[in-house]
């Protein structure tokens, strides 16, 4: 039944888009996706790699006297002068506690130029991070993991190349990566309560916290607030939401309705597909940590405590939430208004 539906669709697509004008693929030859589950599996098919991309090879062998297995995903480059100078890794893998992967860079006669700390942080969820590697004099790049591997579902890898950028000199400098699929850098962490240009923002939760459907599906925060804003605003950082069914704020028992989620490019491999047999048509989580934003009109707070929930839609996954945030516009002496009918 999926099949079918999926086919009628791609057939009634390109129909559409044949009427308007002609589809024409996106070249990528400086970047490259590498599937790991099906490297080294017999009769899998092969995979098609840029030039600068030689191959990708699997082995398993026991990491100590114990016999514990630790599985290496050995990407083997070819250089090409300056070309390949920097390379974004963006690995994708499940955040399971006791099995992080690294990654690090070699050359043939054994010199180790990169290695990565252990990625993820333990919360249990599909996510995704990346790194930049300074790649002119490697021949091979390792992802290692402990276990079978089963836990890495891929990388993406991409050429760089270096842009100047300008930024305000009082304001944090911009990351050091800007996306390829236009996702927004993660927060920078903050301690404390600052004030900018009448905005107060206030630090509510750093650390990554999980809510799972039906044992851990909310978060309660308590606020103190001592005097009414004019706008107020919630950020925060989400993994593995489900785009459609992002998760919903209550403040002071008022349900606010589901958080605004800012998506990159759909094109992103971090969008992972789910397929039950009970729906027709796969839902998607997004593998890697995104901003939400909530706006709450004034209304809805009061002088005092405030008590702000956000909790699971009834339809979605597991996800992590972290960077939370709270920002009160109030007045201050150079606020721009105008006189409406």
């Amino acid at each position: 039944m999926i099949s079918r539906l999926l086919v009628a669709f791609c057939a009634l697509l390109s129909f559409g888009l044949a009427q308007a004008q002609e589809l024409r693929e996106q070249p990528t030859p400086f970047s490259a996706w590498v599937d790991f589950q099906t490297t080294g599996q017999a009769g899998a098919p092969k995979q098609g790699y840029p030039i600068w991309l030689e191959s990708v090879q699997r082995t398993a062998v026991p990491s100590n006297t114990n016999a514990q297995v630790k599985t290496t995903f050995r990407i083997r480059l070819r250089r090409l002068g300056g070309l390949n100078g920097h390379l974004q890794v963006r690995l994708f893998f499940d955040d399971l506690p006791g099995a992080s992967p690294t990654v690090s860079g070699w050359s043939e006669t054994g010199v180790n130029y990169y290695t990565s700390k252990p990625l993820g942080s333990g919360v249990g969820l599909p996510t995704s991070e990346s790194l930049v590697l300074p790649a002119e004099a490697l021949d091979y790049i390792d992802v290692s993991v402990p276990g079978d591997g089963a836990s890495v579902r891929g990388a993406f890898l991409a050429t760089l190349k270096s842009a100047e950028t300008l930024h305000a000199l009082d304001f944090a400098a911009p990351a050091e990566l800007a996306d390829a699929f236009a996702n927004l850098p993660a927060t920078t962490s903050t301690s404390g309560d600052t004030y900018l240009y009448g905005r107060v923002k206030a630090a509510i939760e750093g650390e990554a916290v999980t809510l799972t459907p039906g044992v851990n599906a909310s978060m309660t925060w308590e606020i103190e607030i001592d005097a009414l804003p004019l706008l107020s605003v919630i950020s925060f950082e989400i993994l593995d939401v489900d785009p459609v069914h992002p998760p919903e704020w209550v403040v002071n028992s008022t349900p606010m309705g589901p958080s605004a989620i800012h998506l990159p490019d759909i094109a992103d491999p971090g969008f992972q597909g789910i397929v039950r047999s009970t729906e027709p048509l796969p839902r998607f989580q997004y593998n890697g940590w995104i901003r939400g934003q909530q706006v709450i009109p004034s209304s809805m707070l009061k002088i005092g405590v405030n008590k702000l929930v956000l909790r699971l839609d009834g339809k979605s996954n597991a996800v992590a939430v972290r960077a939370v945030e709270l920002q009160l516009k109030h007045h201050w002496q150079h606020l721009d208004y105008k006189l409406a009918p």
